[in-house]
């Protein structure tokens, strides 16, 4: 496409057009607000692998509300909620930022009243209720050390558990509660 105007090129040329003027300079800090906005899913994608092949020789800020373009090119990630920095992390710690608290998923064979049941047990904070029927995401106060007792207790109530997983929060979920605090978790 070298011998065709720039106005006559796909949203996703013009990006690449972009982003090639600010290179052409060879700059340290490289900021980029929005790049796939508007984009198909090819173009994202490359988008996407241009980002990660520019990041061993630049330092790319990524200024973006697309949460999943985060999660899909950044290593790093700062949440910034009414001109304040509110989170600054690797992605990975974010998942678990709450710190002295335990997500877990439960899945169970018998049909039980959840909040009232589970909520009675011991070092249950929060109930609330999974996608599907029998499903669950408790919030255990304490560490994962808590998780094999409460494995123990729901055995012994013989609700039948078919699964005791760990539940990472997404980086959704993490800034929704964030920015919203416990309304976040509700939209």
């Amino acid at each position: 496409v070298q011998h065709r105007l720039i106005g006559h090129l796909s949203k996703g040329f013009k990006q690449r057009v972009g982003i090639a003027q600010a290179l052409v300079s060879n700059p340290e800090i490289l900021i980029l607000d929005e790049p796939t906005v508007g984009l198909d899913p090819k173009q994202v994608a490359e988008i996407r692998d241009l980002i990660k092949e520019l990041r061993g020789d630049h330092t790319i800020i990524l200024s973006t509300h697309i949460l999943p373009e985060v999660q899909a090119t950044c290593e790093k990630v700062i949440i910034i909620n009414k001109g304040q920095i509110v989170a600054q992390d690797l992605i990975e710690n974010l998942s678990k930022f709450e710190k002295g608290q335990t997500r877990v998923h439960l899945r169970l064979q018998k049909t039980i009243n959840g909040e009232t049941e589970l909520s009675s047990i011991k070092g249950i904070q929060k109930v609330t209720k999974g996608p599907r029927d029998g499903e669950w995401i408790l919030e255990l106060t304490g560490d994962e050390s808590s998780v094999p007792a409460l494995a123990e207790n729901i055995v012994q109530k013989g609700w039948g558990l078919l699964e005791l997983a760990p539940h990472r929060m997404d980086l959704e979920d993490v800034f929704l509660k964030l920015t919203y605090g416990d309304k976040g978790a509700e939209l």
